[in-house]
């Protein structure tokens, strides 16, 4: 083995020393181009988890009607083997009068919700005036 290389490579690497350095350049930045999209593609599946727990919290099933589900329904989804939590959650879509821009509104019960979602509060969220 050691003959090949001494034989072709070497050989080679003397005869065209640019070619061989663009060779191992292009190799090596292509090598650095998998390892930055595997780290970007990380960042973006990190960052839509976190935005998909914020809104739906850590669920592992929604229950939903066509027209919203009635307040007994929740005492017979929290007896259902296996539910560890179930926590109520009112939505609205709410259309702004000027614009017409739409949003969802959602009301949430914080004290039993914390069991589903992460509440954390900043000192950027809260205003203190003197």
């Amino acid at each position: 083995m050691q003959h090949l290389l001494r034989l072709i490579s070497l050989r080679y690497l003397r005869a065209a020393p640019g070619r061989s350095f663009l060779t191992l350049f292009g190799i090596m930045l292509g090598v650095a181009a998998i390892f930055a999209i595997d780290i970007v593609n990380g960042s973006v599946k990190h960052a839509f988890r976190n935005t998909i727990d914020s809104v739906a919290g850590k669920t592992a099933l929604i229950v939903r009607g066509v027209s919203g589900v009635e307040e007994p329904w929740l005492e017979v989804v929290r007896a259902v083997p296996g539910v560890k939590t179930a926590v109520p959650i009112v939505e609205q879509l709410a259309r702004e009068r000027k614009t017409g821009t739409q949003m969802m509104v959602m009301g949430v019960d914080t004290l039993s919700d914390s069991d589903v979602r992460d509440y954390e509060v900043t000192k950027d969220d809260v205003k203190v005036e003197y």
